[in-house]
């Protein structure tokens, strides 16, 4: 077999165990993520912010938790860790 021919199989067989591995486990957190984002009434909100929101709430963080880092004044929602503080 060509070293082509042998990396070709290795990719098949790598998407093969991720896909029945890993996919179904993924599929129910987006679905429990879904979930939670439809519960979400607030109409002033986009579907986005109501994902993203969301997704912390899945990993479990406060979503009224106030900003209290070191030389900020406790201004502001840290729930978007993953974005600077917005003040």
């Amino acid at each position: 077999m060509s070293s082509q021919t042998n990396e070709k199989n290795k990719t098949s067989q790598t998407n093969e165990m991720y896909n029945k591995l890993m996919q179904p486990k993924l599929n129910k957190i987006v679905d429990t993520i879904n979930k939670i984002a439809e519960q979400n009434k607030d109409d002033t909100k986009t579907k986005e912010t109501k994902e993203a929101e969301a997704c912390f709430t899945f990993l479990g963080h406060n979503m009224n938790s106030i900003c209290n880092e070191k030389d900020h004044d406790g201004y502001g929602l840290k729930f978007f860790q993953c974005m600077d503080c917005s003040h």
